[in-house]
């Protein structure tokens, strides 16, 4: 390898070299969200069987989208929240060896001191320990956690687009309507059903169960990321939404999740298409399936895409561009193998029509051949191309009066597109037109009376379209 003598000449090199490499990743980091792997915390609540009350906690914190340490920062403030809670039992004298009195002190004690405002798609816990904003998802998560915290037998609700707490007592469940300060055992309660209205929701009591199911802990963890992901959605901001979706999938691993993750790359590559930028959003989706596998959401997604950037570049004759966006991706197994043959007919159709409608006979009639030989055309579209030049050509040689070529060409033409009736219908127009020309030279010696030239004009003519009804005609004339 020829060494660099010119050692200013090889800084500068290395630092091109960097810059380059810099420019890479940052143009990488610009359309992949940091990264595809989970947080290490969603990873271990996954693998934690059971969720002490501090870790609880911990977790909606940093689901909220804390960093670590300012989560700790707010698990103090619970901490605090605790101490004030244990001093509204005993302001209020609450009978601590009632799980009924303790499950409902609990409640009010919330709506005194921390639950202030309804949010419906508030559901950070920083925000509500910051500005008492909550939603139903907010809420419960926690009044579960003073309630685990109280010994009591604590249970998470799921319903329609609803979330909602219910302690066991006795074998009966008592359900706890977090947002609303009457919602402990709410039943029939006036004050309750007169406020309750204004959360949107419906209260679904026990008996309804169809209607409801308890979730675990952790599920009631991950409706924190599921409300972020469905906020993020509504703002239009589908790149952030990839990572928590990726959290989310590794809290509860299931099909479902799995799914739901698959649809966050999806719809995170169509608003990069949307865009504009289709190429970035192929890469996306095939760094995405390098991670979680070539999931069928993802291929679909890429294959189209890559059909559509190349449709619009092919809409615009871009067939360089269209082939090099083939190429980049011609190799990588994002693209469903079908779709990428697909493509490649379609760029390689695009190119033979401009290439025939550009170029002269002799070079598009073998052009078309190597195409059909290449399988980028069937029978049917060589016939039609063939058709086309062939009467192109056709009519150059009739306006440059070049009869025999034109003759001998169009019975060329009949013979390779397998007496297509075009072709047959255009050799008929042709002889006809040929003989109307020669019958008109002929009537001009004839009628001045100069019967040698009309004789040679119609001998010439006959040679080239022998039986040629018109010009047999004149020959009987001059007879």
């Amino acid at each position: 390898m020829k060494r660099f003598k010119n050692k200013r000449f090889y800084l500068v090199f290395i630092l091109l070299f960097c810059f380059i490499i810099s420019s890479f990743a940052q143009q990488t980091a610009d359309i992949i969200p940091a990264t595809l792997t989970p947080d290490k915390d969603a990873v271990r609540l996954n693998e934690t069987e059971f969720i002490n009350n501090t870790e609880f906690i911990y977790y909606a914190f940093r689901f909220s989208g804390l960093n670590i340490e300012n989560t700790e920062l707010f698990v103090k403030r619970y901490e605090i929240l605790l101490e004030n809670l244990f001093l509204y039992f005993e302001e209020n004298k609450t009978n601590l060896a009632d799980p009924y009195k303790k499950g409902e002190a609990i409640l009010l004690f919330l709506h005194d001191n921390l639950l202030k405002k309804y949010v419906e798609m508030e559901t950070k816990l920083d925000e509500l320990f910051n500005k008492g904003v909550f939603n139903c998802v907010s809420s419960s998560i926690i009044y579960h956690a003073l309630a685990q915290y109280n010994n009591l037998d604590v249970r998470a609700i799921r319903a329609k687009d609803h979330a909602f707490c219910a302690i066991i007592i006795d074998d009966k469940i008592i359900d706890v309507e977090t947002t609303n300060r009457f919602g402990f055992d709410p039943g029939d309660k006036k004050e309750f059903v007169n406020s309750f209205g204004n959360t949107g929701f419906v209260y679904t009591p026990p008996s309804n169960y169809k209607d409801r199911h308890e979730i675990s802990a952790k599920e009631l963890l991950a409706l924190v990321l599921q409300n972020r992901i469905a906020e993020l959605q509504r703002k239009g901001n589908y790149m952030d939404t990839v990572s928590i979706a990726i959290d989310r999938n590794a809290v509860l691993g299931t099909d479902d999740s799995f799914t739901d993750m698959m649809n966050e790359f999806k719809n995170y590559s169509l608003q990069l298409s949307n865009k504009g930028d289709y190429k970035n959003a192929v890469i996306f989706l095939s760094y995405a399936a390098s991670v979680y596998n070539y999931d069928p959401v993802l291929t679909d997604t890429a294959s189209k895409l890559l059909y559509n950037q190349i449709v619009r570049y092919l809409d615009k004759n871009q067939t360089d561009l269209a082939m090099d966006f083939y190429n980049y991706f011609e190799s990588d197994p994002i693209i469903i193998p079908a779709m990428r043959q697909d493509v490649l007919v379609l760029i390689k159709q695009r190119e033979l029509n401009i290439f025939i409608q550009n170029k002269e006979f002799e070079q598009s009639h073998p052009k078309i051949f190597e195409y059909f030989g290449q399988n980028f055309i069937n029978s049917t579209d060589k016939i039609n191309y063939l058709v086309f030049i062939y009467s192109r050509e056709i009519t150059r040689l009739s306006n440059n009066s070049e009869w025999i070529e034109s003759i001998k060409i169009v019975q060329q033409a009949i013979e390779e597109t397998e007496k297509d009736s075009r072709m047959v219908k255009l050799e008929e127009n042709l002889k006809y037109n040929i003989g109307v020309m020669y019958h008109n030279k002929f009537a001009i010696f004839y009628n001045n009376g100069d019967k040698d030239s009309a004789a040679a004009v119609v001998e010439e003519g006959l040679r080239i379209v022998p039986y040629n009804k018109i010009l047999l005609s004149d020959l009987e004339k001059l007879k």
